[in-house]
């Protein structure tokens, strides 16, 4: 690099590229897996290909770096550190964090998800890039911390919204609390500090649509919707879902690129502009996607499966009908319903109605404020993503990105109204509206979040007595005595009969396969018991352990009868949970019967 590159490089790279930088390095090891290399080599190359990649995204911004002014930490970074150490102490239990996530998270970073042996261990082969990503900064600064990138992630995306504002407001204390007051949203803060993974990408969709708001200029448009569509495949990569939001950035962008200047694109240049946003848009997605494809016949699986027919599970595309609107005219309503239905929104049962009041304020700022490209195109990505959200699942932790792009459009709103006097009643109930629901938020943030952990003003000698392991908790079996550690040793398989189990499974051991027995699907044809009949012939002459917790013996024994095994010695463990005081009630069973299960299945087929 000579000095010209690397001067435009520190003038460019900015903080949240760090993150960007693990983004792209998880992305480039779900590839690697296709090489016959070690995973050391692996996560060389990751590496490289990280570091390449982020200095020629930074080296060729238009834009220079910007100071973070001293009001951004005052007003936004100290608010955020406060919310995310509330329950910082107390490790994180969350119903899916030990379902799949971690699991998902330690067998991503070795590698690929399932490994030999294995049978459906997770409800889901999901992506494994962001439990990777999390999986990074757990293996740095431990169990507790390593949500510390949740915490990064939204810092990014304050840093984001900030820029968003500096044309409309020019005081940069005024900005920065209206940017703490777009932030103001309690379901962002009820992850904060877990291993979910739906905060990741925000930051992602953030500057797609900053960049799709940014002036087109003719010679570098071409380069800016690669950078958009890259940003939009990178966070679907993160999360399928998130196709919801991508959809109205990329047709803003599309339609900029096409309508915002008198010359039009030549054919030439429209067709490189397709290909490679094309391209930018897919790198990300396809590793994992050509992944899911070979190992289960789906490149969603098992989501869509009425349209893609993997063979491993039912021919359903159905959504869990708990959330979410019935019928063509609640979904045109959702975003105001749930205001008054939030038991349908989440299994929190709470929420401030950031959403409602941003799709009010969305559809008035098309009626009010149609001289304002910026506040109408935002208006479009929010009324548009919302329609397509509700469309789609109508569940509150897929709309994280348009929580923030609704309050940017109250707050856009009340400064467009502000600037016309007959229009400032609206901007004083705007405001009003945005100051309950921050207030509703604020109350909710301290009462509950994903985990079901008690803050440090519940219990403020525990929260400084779990302090001391900080840094310090990175291995689960470390804090088991010699008893346990013995005998999650002596574990060759792994069966996997009931809920939250899985991810305990690996970091108790992590070297024996998997095998799945809870869920219904996975047995539901021909192909996917065929599959199990190899696992557990494999598993014969092996050592089964299952382990689930005391109020799930019931389940877990029915699944173990239900697929022909048989569950022997029940050993009753408290298994202290990276805490000395926080310890899970499991009971160790060892498993037997995988011939007489074999033979049993293979009846089916």
């Amino acid at each position: 690099m000579n000095g010209t590159a690397r001067r435009a490089f520190l003038d460019r790279v900015e903080a949240g590229d760090a993150l960007l930088f693990i983004y792209v390095a998880v992305i480039v090891r779900q590839a690697a897996s296709w090489l016959p290399v070690s995973n050391a080599i692996a996560w060389t190359l990751a590496t490289i290909g990280a570091g390449t990649f982020l200095w020629y995204y930074a080296s060729t911004r238009t834009e220079e770096r910007h100071r973070t002014a001293l009001p951004f930490w005052l007003l936004i970074g100290v608010p955020m550190l406060f919310v995310y150490s509330l329950r910082l102490s107390f490790p994180d239990v969350s119903f899916d964090v030990l379902n799949y996530r971690l699991f998902h998270g330690i067998r991503g970073l070795s590698g690929p998800l399932y490994g030999p042996g294995d049978f459906f261990p997770t409800p889901a082969p999901y992506n494994t890039a962001p439990d990777m990503a999390m999986g990074i900064t757990r293996i740095f600064f431990g169990y507790r911390l390593g949500t510390v990138i949740n915490l990064f992630a939204l810092l990014w995306a304050a840093r984001i919204t900030e820029r968003l504002l500096r044309a409309h407001l020019t005081n940069s204390w005024l900005r920065h609390f209206a940017v703490l007051a777009i932030f103001a949203a309690e379901h962002l803060f009820f992850e904060i500090n877990t291993y979910m993974i739906d905060l990741l990408a925000v930051p992602l969709l953030l500057e797609a649509t900053r960049l799709a708001l940014a002036n087109f200029r003719p010679e570098a448009r071409t380069a800016l919707l690669v950078r958009i569509a890259f940003l939009l495949g990178l966070s679907v990569a993160f999360k399928l879902i998130n196709v919801v939001s991508a959809i109205p950035i990329a047709a803003l962008a599309g339609w900029r690129f096409l309508r915002d200047y008198d010359a039009a694109p030549s054919p030439r240049e429209f067709a490189t502009m397709f290909a490679l946003s094309f391209g930018a848009f897919l790198a990300p997605v396809l590793p994992f996607t050509i992944y899911l494809y070979q190992e289960m016949g789906s490149p969603v699986f098992p989501i869509l499966n009425g349209v893609f027919k993997s063979p491993f599970w039912p021919a359903n595309s159905g959504w869990d009908n708990r959330w979410g609107p019935f019928g063509f005219w609640e979904v045109l309503v959702w975003p105001v319903k749930i205001f008054f239905r939030p038991e349908r929104l989440s299994e929190l049962l709470v929420y401030s109605g950031r959403l409602s009041l941003g799709y009010i304020a969305a559809c008035l700022a098309w009626l009010l404020a149609w001289h304002d490209p910026t506040l109408r195109r935002l208006s479009f990505i929010t009324l548009a993503g919302l329609l397509l959200w509700s469309a789609g699942t109508g569940y509150i932790r897929y709309a994280f990105f348009l929580e923030l792009s609704a309050g940017l459009v109250l707050v856009m709103l009340t400064i467009n109204a502000m600037r016309r006097p007959r229009l400032v009643p609206l901007a004083i109930a705007v405001l009003s509206s945005l100051g309950v629901q921050t207030v509703l938020a604020c109350r909710y943030t301290g009462k509950t979040e994903w985990s079901g952990r008690a803050t440090v003003f519940h219990f403020p000698a525990a929260w400084k007595r779990d302090t001391q392991y900080l840094l310090r908790d990175r291995s689960l079996r470390a804090f088991n005595d010699k008893s346990n550690r013995t005998r999650f040793a002596q574990v060759e398989v792994w069966i996997e009969s009931s809920m939250k189990t899985a991810s305990l499974e690996i970091l108790l051991n992590g070297k024996a396969p998997v095998i799945g027995l809870r869920s219904w699907e996975s047995f539901s044809s021909p192909e996917a018991r065929r599959r199990f009949v190899h696992s557990i012939e494999a598993a014969a002459g092996k050592r089964m352990f299952t382990i689930c917790f005391v109020d799930d013996l019931p389940d877990a024994l029915k699944n173990i009868a239900d697929r022909g095994l048989i569950a022997g010695e029940r050993i009753p463990l408290e298994v202290p949970f990276y805490s000395v005081d926080h310890r899970l009630p499991l009971l160790l069973i060892e498993v037997s019967g995988a011939e007489v299960a074999a033979a049993a299945m293979r009846k089916t087929l």
